[in-house]
């Protein structure tokens, strides 16, 4: 209102700056948070005997499908299904993934629980 009634311009565009610099200092600290979670991961993986490659890959899929479901991954990595269900469960107990539909049997649905997290507290 003090723009309009006394063109009092700068102490708008301080208030707005502020909160520019507010908003990119929390997606800064989100992406730190990510990278370092993600670095974390890709050290556990490694670390894991009989490592494969499909870890890595469905580890960078959950960055762009932070819930998913056996189909996806099986789809998206062009693997089979029983190799999918092996990953999801893998990352289950690794405690990457957490099962958000623990009453079904079948067509189940995990979520990326820590990632999700981190993108909820930056909003």
């Amino acid at each position: 209102m003090n723009v309009r009634l006394r063109g009092d311009w700068e102490s708008w565009i301080k208030f707005f700056l502020k909160g520019v610099t507010a908003t990119a200092e929390g997606a800064t600290n989100s992406a730190i948070q990510i990278l370092a979670m993600k670095d974390r991961y890709e050290k556990q993986l490694s670390e894991m005997p009989g490592n494969n490659n499909n870890s890595h890959r469905l580890l960078d899929l959950l960055f762009e499908m932070p819930r998913i479901s056996r189909a996806d991954v099986k789809d998206r990595l062009e693997i089979s299904s029983p190799t999918a269900g092996a990953l999801l469960e893998q990352f289950e107990n690794l405690g990457i993934l957490a099962d958000i539909t623990p009453e079904r049997q079948r067509n189940k649905r995990y979520s990326f629980a820590e990632y999700v997290s981190i993108l909820e507290e930056g909003t």
